[in-house]
């Protein structure tokens, strides 16, 4: 038997003799981008002041028809249910912010959230153009 060969043996021996002499170890399996496996869409996806808002949740990852979900806002339940993947809210006024959650529970155990937060905006765009019209001119001046 050569040098290689022994050496090989008791590197062999020495793996199995840890084997199984070391205590379990335990791994948690997760796939990647997972910790985000569950998402909430808004309609409309700007809304303005006093809109009323429908929250969906949403997964690729897990069938939320048969999980527990319980919907947030401010820190409040809001709604909760089995299969509850949707909700409806009126957004605040002007400026206003909410903070919207979900937490779900499937059916496997596995905990997952999602949170963002709704701030109602309006906008309203003025313009001045800064240029010349003759007198009598029909038109309007160009911005």
């Amino acid at each position: 038997m050569s040098a290689t060969r022994a050496h090989a043996y008791a590197l062999g021996a020495l793996a199995s003799a840890i084997l199984l002499f070391a205590p379990h170890a335990y791994a948690q399996f997760a796939l990647p981008g997972i910790g985000d496996a569950v998402s909430i869409t808004l309609s409309p996806a700007y809304p303005a002041p006093h809109d009323t808002v429908r929250l969906e949740a949403r997964s690729s990852a897990y069938d939320l028809s048969d999980s527990t979900l319980t919907w947030r806002v401010n820190g409040k339940v809001f709604a909760q249910g089995v299969g509850a993947t949707s909700a409806e809210l009126v957004a605040g006024a002007l400026g206003s912010a909410i903070d919207v959650s979900v937490d779900v529970v499937a059916p496997d155990d596995a905990a997952l959230f999602a949170a963002l937060t709704i701030a109602p905006t309006e906008i309203d765009l003025l313009f001045d153009a800064d240029s010349y019209v003759p007198p009598f001119y029909e038109g309007r001046a160009l911005p």
